[in-house]
């Protein structure tokens, strides 16, 4: 691009803060350790007392080709999203009470991307509840995950807390070829505190972005990293934000925590909801005053945010 005409922050009504840092990374979070998501073929899979297995081999494995990827996002097998959408339950009341807040969020922006219907109902299903196509079910757990010990074939997900610490992971089933018809995700109950606040060392930022990337997984985003360096993602230019399917999921560390990321996670979303059917409204380039390029800073969304326009180089 060419030269920057930025308008004065106090003619729309934004005080034009920079974003916080990132938080440094945590030994065992998600992603700095093993991974936290795999696929099924099956949807009904279900605990047998304490243990829920998943042998079947990840969609990513069944797949021909390699699955579709961009600038900031990447999907692990499945390239379509059901044109019926979604509804996200809980298995408990404290999942309800621990996790709702955040899914209903993340429901809302998922809604906003893919114009799809994703609801959130939360009569807690229970534990040993069978998952049919059309939903996502979502738990607390202490230590629930437990990553193969090779490739990323044979996860087990456990409630007896003998999983891995510090990791929450994600799953779909694609029991239609090349569709997410369902998915499940479990939260690790140690990054919050025991009355189901976020934990000091994680705080509200974190844990908005951690839900979102859990269940980013059970719809088949893949981690973005451009390597298998925890934190090796494409960044933001305007502020500086990573995918929230990065690993460390920093993404948005403003009041947009939890948000996915519009030009990485949003284009994997549109692709798969694209895949399935879904009308979605365009995007691209908008044009302001005398042919410039115009824009918003840092890509909110927030009425009163401050406009930007950019000259073109002739």
């Amino acid at each position: 691009m060419g030269t920057l005409l930025q308008s004065s922050p106090s003619a729309f009504g934004t005080d034009a803060k920079r974003p916080e840092p990132a938080p440094p990374a945590v030994a065992g979070v998600t992603g700095s350790g093993p991974d936290d998501f795999g696929a099924t073929r099956t949807d009904g899979t279900a605990f047998k007392g304490d243990v829920m297995s998943l042998n079947t081999a990840p969609a990513s494995r069944m797949a021909a080709a390699a699955p579709p990827q961009g600038e900031g996002w990447k999907l692990s097998g499945a390239t379509k999203l059901p044109p019926t959408g979604y509804t996200i339950k809980f298995y408990d009341q404290k999942s309800v009470d621990w996790l709702g807040r955040y899914v209903k969020a993340s429901a809302a922006d998922l809604r906003r991307v893919t114009n799809l219907s994703v609801t959130v109902d939360t009569t807690p299903v229970g534990w040993d509840y069978v998952r049919p196509k059309g939903e996502v079910v979502i738990g607390v757990l202490k230590g629930p995950c437990v990553p193969p010990s090779g490739g990323n074939t044979g996860w087990k997900v456990v409630r007896d807390g003998s999983g891995t610490a510090n990791l929450s992971c994600g799953f779909y089933a694609s029991s239609v070829p090349s569709t997410v018809t369902s998915g499940h995700a479990y939260i690790d109950s140690e990054f919050f505190t025991a009355d189901g606040k976020p934990s000091a060392s994680r705080g509200e930022t974190y844990t908005r972005n951690h839900i979102s990337h859990e269940l980013g997984h059970t719809l088949s985003l893949d981690h973005a990293n451009r390597s298998a360096t925890p934190g090796d993602c494409v960044k933001g230019s305007d502020s500086g934000q990573q995918p929230v399917m990065c690993t460390p999921a920093y993404a948005y560390q403003d009041k947009r925590a939890g948000t996915y990321v519009q030009q990485f996670d949003m284009q994997g979303l549109r692709h798969l909801a694209k895949g399935g059917g879904a009308a979605l409204p365009p995007q691209g380039r908008v044009t302001g005053l005398a042919g410039k390029c115009l824009d918003v800073k840092g890509g909110k969304t927030v009425n009163g945010t401050q406009i930007q326009l950019w000259t073109v180089p002739k």
